[in-house]
């Protein structure tokens, strides 16, 4: 029943987000499994609308952050502040006291913010003053980024990205689904008599047929149950192995690292009306789960140099049959 519900969720996130098949795809697995998203790509192309689109899926509660370099951690996780009687201090919960929270444009915080995000992302808790306050469950971290810019940046650090169970490339759709996306823009128009545009379709359309909180967790218990053999997890390790001593490699992919992949191959699988993990889904699932985790000896380098680290470990290793 719930594969069956996951199924039409994904079918209408593919509607809403127009031309994206394989980053709508890859960013379902990794809601599903729990892990965090980051999203990269041009202003403008869908990536604030998929994140949307995610959490009505489950009707969780969204929360949206505008990340600047003069926003304060406090501002994320919550502050102390005098009782209006003058008793002493209450804790006043941030906006990070959410379901699934939309981090956008996160290289533009300073290390301090970024690392508020940290307790949050492994520990779904966020301490202050000392005393640990529980985040709502689910709680998911979608964070954006945008490869153009490079002024007023701060790049994240590793830290912070192996708390990221992928890293989900968004590019521009096709000419006929560009095309598509403004005949739904059009005709939401006409049918609203809006004076501003709308999205091309509301992600609250989804809502009807939203999986509850707690069907989403029930979710996730179920993917604990997918199956990998042995010989899959040997393969994998292997190919942790190979970009950990592939010469272009500085620091290479965590046992955390390895763990994601393993979550993301076991939603992947489920969602394929599967109750056993196959090769191919530690293939596709290889490069978004596993490249930026790594660090090159260059330096700042492309996330597509990463990639081909993957993918010349995919090719060298051979796959169990």
């Amino acid at each position: 029943m719930l594969r069956k519900k996951t199924k039409g969720l994904c079918e209408n996130l593919h509607t809403t987000i127009r031309g994206q098949e394989t980053a709508v795809d890859l960013s379902w697995v990794s809601f599903l499994a729990g892990g965090h998203l980051l999203l990269e790509g041009a202003p403008g192309i869908g990536k604030t609308t998929l994140a949307k689109a995610l959490a009505s899926s489950a009707s969780c509660r969204f929360k949206r952050i505008q990340m600047t370099s003069d926003l304060l951690p406090g501002e994320i996780v919550g502050t102390l502040r005098p009782r209006a009687d003058g008793s002493g201090y209450e804790f006043r919960e941030g906006p990070i006291f959410t379901q699934v929270l939309l981090a956008d444009e996160l290289n533009r915080a300073g290390p301090k913010t970024q690392a508020a995000l940290l307790e949050a992302m492994a520990e779904a808790s966020v301490t202050v003053d000392g005393v640990t306050h529980p985040l709502p469950r689910p709680f998911w971290v979608v964070a954006t980024q945008n490869p153009l810019e490079t002024q007023g940046v701060f790049p994240l650090p590793e830290s912070q990205l192996d708390r990221f169970m992928m890293w989900v490339e968004i590019g521009l759709p096709g000419a006929q689904e560009e095309k598509r996306v403004y005949e739904l823009a059009l005709k939401n128009l006409q049918a609203t008599a809006r004076a501003a545009a709308p999205e091309a379709l509301s992600p609250q359309a989804l809502s009807p047929q939203a999986l509850s909180p707690e069907e989403l967790e029930s979710v996730r218990a179920e993917l604990a149950r997918v199956h990998v053999d042995p010989a899959l997890l040997d393969y994998a390790q292997k190919i942790l192995e190979h970009t950990r001593n592939d010469q272009q490699v500085m620091s290479g992919i965590s046992v955390r690292g390895g763990l994601a992949w393993l979550h993301a191959v076991q939603a992947r699988a489920w969602i394929d009306d599967r109750d056993f993990a196959l090769p191919e889904d530690f293939k596709v699932l290889a490069a978004p789960v596993l490249a930026h985790r790594l660090r090159l000896h260059q330096g700042k380098t492309p996330h597509a140099l990463k990639k081909q680290v993957i993918e010349r470990a995919l090719h060298e290793v051979a796959a169990p049959k």
